[in-house]
Formats: C-alpha cells, sequence, structure tokens
C-alpha cells in the first residue's frame, strides 16, 4: 500500500482523527458528480466533499476512488490504476506553469488481484460552468467568443 499527503492536510486529519490511512480517505463520502463508470474490469467515480485543512478552513475537494479499474498494456506487470496516470499529469502541468487542481492525497492499494486507487484534489475556486462563462464573455468586449457560442449551440 501507498499513501501519499499534502503536509497540511496530514497535520489537519492527524489532529482531528489521530491516526491517517488509507482506510480512512476511501471511506470519505461526498455529493456524486460523476457516475461511476463500470469498464476496464473495474469501477471509477468521483465525489465532491468538503475536507478541513486545519487553520485554513473548510474547502472543495474531489475525491476519485478506483477499484480494479486499470490502464491498459501489453505488458501485464505495467497496467496501473488509471488514477495515478492522472496524478502523473496534474504534477507534469504544474511543473511547466499550468494551473491545476492541487493534489492533497493520492494512495494505492493492491491485495492479491484486487487494486484500489484513489486521488483527492483541492477543488479550484471559483468554479465557472461554461455556460456562465461565454453568457458573461461580451461580445464587443470579446469578438472572438462569437465563434465559440456558435459552435456550441
Amino acid at each position: 500500500m501507498k499513501l501519499w499527503l499534502h503536509e497540511s492536510w496530514r497535520k489537519a486529519l492527524a489532529r482531528e482523527r489521530g491516526e491517517v490511512s488509507f482506510e480512512l480517505l476511501w471511506r470519505l463520502r461526498g455529493e456524486e458528480v460523476e457516475t461511476p463508470n463500470r469498464s476496464r474490469g473495474g469501477t471509477s467515480g468521483v465525489w465532491r466533499t468538503t475536507i478541513s485543512l486545519g487553520e485554513e478552513g473548510p474547502i472543495c475537494a474531489f475525491v476519485k476512488r478506483q477499484a480494479d479499474h486499470l490502464t491498459r498494456s501489453f505488458l501485464p506487470w505495467r497496467r496501473q490504476p488509471t488514477v495515478l496516470r492522472e496524478r502523473d499529469a496534474l504534477r507534469h502541468f504544474d511543473a511547466a506553469g499550468i494551473l491545476v487542481p492541487q493534489i492533497l492525497a493520492w494512495g494505492e492499494d493492491r491485495q492479491g488481484d484486487s487494486w484500489r486507487a484513489l486521488l483527492i484534489t483541492r477543488g479550484l475556486a471559483p468554479r465557472v460552468s461554461l455556460e456562465q462563462l461565454l453568457n458573461a464573455w461580451g461580445r464587443e468586449e470579446h469578438p472572438g467568443a462569437l465563434g465559440v457560442r456558435e459552435y456550441l449551440t
């Protein structure tokens, strides 16, 4: 089993709950954001929840949980939960200076042929839907929005 937590969250969790474990994070619940995907021989879903970062207070976070949802590979030993590939992509984009959600925790637990993994990220604030963004995007101020609006309608 592997588990990594952002230092500020590790401290806050340790104060609130004592021992921090993969099972504790696996049991985090919230509002379902994505209907669980049942492909690749397993399941994968995303939930929005509120977590406490100690002095920073409560924040919005997204929990992606996967059970036996693995990458495809011709080499069986190269298969891994797809969420670990997503974690690596977020790290690479962040290193390149691209704004991405902050990783608060990730973990994997392999028991024989069964593999569970999770990725917890901080919600980007403020969240604005594409529709809200386009409605706020004035036609005179941003003439490029016209093409985007026409494409989406």
